[in-house]
């Protein structure tokens, strides 16, 4: 039996604000930022070997102990883009 508690980076973002001086020369927009965003990035603490404390393999009572072919929780990397008219 292990202890089920972890640590996760969830998500992650880091932005940028585009400075006015260069959006001047637009008529529509104010402010923009642009931000990269990253998910699911990984664990910081995880006492369980092996296996990822997030996953089921079924919503039994009695299985519940069991970690049967599941995957990790994939990461996602995106780019977002901020516009203020």
């Amino acid at each position: 039996m292990y202890d089920g508690s972890y640590i996760m980076l969830r998500e992650l973002s880091i932005g940028y604000m585009v400075p006015q001086q260069y959006l001047a020369k637009t008529k529509f927009v104010k402010k923009a930022r642009v931000s990269f965003v990253g998910r699911n990035l990984g664990y910081l603490l995880k006492n369980t070997p092996g296996t990822t404390p997030e996953s089921a393999s079924t919503r039994q009572d009695w299985m519940q102990a069991f970690d049967l072919n599941t995957l990790p929780p994939s990461r996602n990397f995106g780019i977002n883009v901020n516009l203020t008219f």
